[in-house]
């Protein structure tokens, strides 16, 4: 079994280092969910560019620029928080210091 967690001492006090836990089946299922939900965002991106270029001739496709562009802002979001939980699952660690009595707690991702 891996160790994750290391205990040392710097020069400014003490130092414990907890990797993070194994993702395994949930790095799976999100890796999938992130090749469906990009395919998603890219039609959507198509079809949005579509309606921009078209949006001189006809100007009742407001709406759907509102809501194309409203769902694209949604789609960016679950991209970037999906890769953050794949990026924490696979190199993110806990840094935890105590010295001259204060202890801080910083969350690190590949250095």
């Amino acid at each position: 079994m891996k160790n994750n967690v290391t205990y040392g001492f710097t020069a400014n006090g003490h130092e414990i280092t907890v990797k993070s836990g194994n993702i395994g089946c949930i790095a799976i299922f999100l890796l999938v969910w992130l090749l469906g939900w990009s395919y998603g965002g890219f039609e959507a991106w198509r079809v949005f560019a579509k309606l921009i270029m078209d949006a001189g001739n006809n100007p009742g496709n407001i709406a759907g620029i509102i809501f194309f562009t409203l769902w694209l802002l949604g789609w960016i979001a679950g991209e970037l928080m999906v890769l953050y939980i794949l990026l924490w699952g696979f190199f993110g660690k806990e840094i935890i210091s105590v010295s001259q009595g204060a202890m801080k707690i910083r969350n690190d991702i590949a250095g």
